[in-house]
């Protein structure tokens, strides 16, 4: 598909999404295009001169209503929603969220007694508080220790920064590259703060419209260069499987189901797969794959019947 550029200045390029935004000048000049409709709308110091002053609304040509348009709070004093939890407030949040977990799996039909699902409920919970840790820390508190004085003109650009976020309409990942220029005003960040900028962002519930957004305004505001720009690129992870599953498990069923149902001479099946619970979260390895397989009859008596499948499908044996 085409990619077709909205008032947003956003270019999507089925399947993936890509997100840009381009600040001008200082953050006293950006301008972004909106809808006329938006209530937060961001425009220069004359157009909002204009703006706040008044906003006249006639009624039958007679009488004028005053409303004075509201200015959008700065990014860096904005506090994180969990910004001031002790250890005790995030041990009740993780128990909280392990119940709500456990009524889920019940909710779904599943037994959340069995052996597999027994501890699911509070992994779940651990793993949502650290998808969401980007609600623990303000962007201020990132950025203060590092903004240096440096007599420098030459665009910096920080390419491909990886991200991992959920979305919040569905609570389903998202993951992708984040690529940030600037161009500095007498004054640089730290390269490893705008990774730091990046990952507190991401790891909220989002959309890559505001994530886009929120990241270049943060630098914009922090350091004041004569230019942002953020680009992010994203895939959306719609489907994980239709079942709670493992994928050892999965690759079995599939050969079973497949032998039972025609009865061949064998059934070879191969799933490779990225597992976001190691990308996400725990060892957080991003380009680690797993692959499991089943053999039955012939694939699994016969060398050279295995070998074939193998080749064919461009599977590498290990």
């Amino acid at each position: 598909m085409a990619s077709q550029q909205s008032d947003d200045d956003i270019f999507v390029d089925s399947p993936t999404n890509k997100h840009h935004r381009f600040f001008p000048s200082s953050p006293k000049l950006i301008t972004m295009k909106r809808d006329q409709e938006s209530t937060f709308d961001t425009v220069t110091p004359l157009t909002r001169q204009m703006k706040s002053s008044s906003i006249s609304a006639s009624e039958n040509g007679d009488n004028e209503r005053t409303t004075p348009l509201r200015r959008r709070p700065s990014v860096l004093d904005e506090k994180a929603l969990r910004e001031t939890d002790t250890k005790t407030i995030r041990d009740q949040r993780i128990q909280a969220i392990t119940r709500s977990y456990q009524g889920i799996l019940d909710s779904i039909g599943e037994d959340s007694t069995r052996q597999g699902l027994l501890k699911t409920p509070k992994r779940a919970a651990e793993a949502l508080v650290f998808f969401t840790k980007g609600y623990e820390q303000s962007i201020r508190d990132v950025v203060s220790d590092a903004i240096f004085d440096e007599d420098c003109e030459n665009m910096v650009v920080v390419k491909e920064i990886d991200i991992y976020s959920l979305c919040e309409h569905h609570m389903v990942p998202f993951f992708g590259k984040v690529s940030v220029g600037y161009l500095p005003n007498k004054r640089v960040l730290g390269l490893s703060k705008i990774a730091r900028i990046v990952e507190v962002f991401s790891r909220r519930l989002q959309v890559q419209e505001r994530l886009t957004r929120q990241i270049a305004e943060a630098i914009a505001e922090a350091i004041e260069p004569r230019g942002v720009a953020v680009i992010v690129e994203c895939q959306i992870v719609e489907v994980f499987s239709r079942r709670l599953q493992v994928q050892e498990r999965l690759t079995r069923q599939i050969a079973e189901a497949i032998a039972e149902a025609i009865e061949p001479r064998g059934v070879a099946v191969i799933v490779e797969c990225q597992h976001m619970c190691m990308i996400m979260r725990g060892a957080q390895k991003v380009n680690s794959r797993t692959t499991t397989s089943a053999m039955l009859g012939v694939f699994r008596e016969d060398p050279k019947t295995r070998e074939e499948f193998l080749s064919l499908g461009g599977i590498k044996p290990f």
